[in-house]
């Protein structure tokens, strides 16, 4: 099957649940293959966004083929039951363009860092998506364009309730990506950010784990 992400560091997780991850050159920022006794993994990163997500499943879709197309990696929670660490499937995307309310584990397509939990509420509030990520609304376009199943398997980086410690969306570069040399700009300019920062990226690579093996263990 084919995992899309946005970062190489959401897959951290799995390289390390699979342990005989090979590493491929596909002209994307990170591209990859491993896999269990029953299943083949085939991922993809290449940054932030609807336009990147798309760029990396072509690329992978140019060399693999697979009836699968898993959006995988972090998310933001939009229903308040749900922690940090937990992992969500999905099967339907809710996008910003609906306006119909969404039912169980639908996951927001939104094409901006959702900052505040204040934003989360009325987020959830519109569409009764249980978690967002700016990736799986055009990933699930690709999916039913080629017939393939679609699933969204992400983990909680953020709660409902939790106001990031930085707006990122002011960190992005020009493909929309997070540049990580402009995070730390951004750190250094509100220095008392810094500790919910490095708190913040503690939970990533926790649930960047708890993702990993979920996804080593799930049957498809």
């Amino acid at each position: 099957m084919i995992l899309i992400a946005s970062e190489a560091r959401e897959f951290s997780g799995l390289e390390r649940a699979l342990g005989n991850v090979e590493r491929r050159d596909w002209g994307i920022a990170y591209a990859a293959e491993g896999g269990t006794a029953e299943t083949r993994f085939v991922m993809g990163a290449d940054g932030a966004g609807g336009a990147n997500a798309r760029r990396a499943a072509e690329r992978v879709l140019d060399e693999t083929k697979s009836d699968i197309l898993v959006s995988a990696g972090f998310c933001g929670g939009l229903d308040a039951s749900l922690r940090p660490g937990d992992v969500v499937v999905a099967g339907r995307v809710h996008s910003v363009t609906q306006k119909e309310a969404a039912e169980g584990n639908a996951v927001m397509g939104v094409d901006h860092v959702v900052t505040t939990a204040a934003e989360k509420r009325r987020l959830r509030e519109a569409t009764g998506a249980a978690i967002l990520d700016m990736e799986s609304h055009e990933l699930a376009t690709i999916a039913e364009a080629r017939g393939m199943r679609f699933l969204a398997i992400r983990v909680v980086s953020d709660g409902a309730e939790q106001d990031l410690p930085l707006d990122f969306n002011l960190a992005r570069g020009a493909n929309g990506s997070i540049c990580a040399g402009r995070v730390a700009i951004l750190a250094l300019k509100r220095p008392l950010a810094i500790p919910a920062l490095i708190r913040l990226a503690r939970t990533s690579a926790r649930a960047s784990q708890n993702l990993g093996e979920f996804l080593a263990g799930y049957s498809f």
